[in-house]
């Protein structure tokens, strides 16, 4: 959506709220970094009416990821518009190893 009620937030990142916020994020990660490759796994869609949710992990390579790379557990809220599928909201937070996993 391209509207006030979009928010973000990326891992480490303070929560950007609004389109304009947003979309300067994303240009400042992808136009403005070292290139990036994300492979998208474990996903998984609900819908419930004109809401959805998707779960996903991110796995990111190249940019400022770890040598082997960074998974980022994601949420992406969307919202069916006349005009399909909307995007109103992401939430991603890296993940690092439990203590029972090191």
């Amino acid at each position: 959506m391209h509207d006030d009620a979009v928010s973000c937030t990326h891992p480490g990142w303070a929560r950007l709220q609004g389109w304009g916020a947003v979309a300067a994020s994303y240009f400042a990660i992808f136009d403005r970094s070292p290139p990036l490759q994300v492979f998208v796994t474990d996903q998984t869609v609900h819908v419930a009416g004109d809401v959805a949710w998707v779960t996903l992990d991110e796995n990111l390579l190249g940019a400022a990821s770890e040598p082997g790379g960074t998974t980022v557990a994601t949420v992406k809220l969307l919202r069916r518009t006349a005009d399909g599928w909307r995007f109103v909201g992401h939430h991603g937070s890296v993940v690092v190893a439990r203590p029972d996993e090191e």
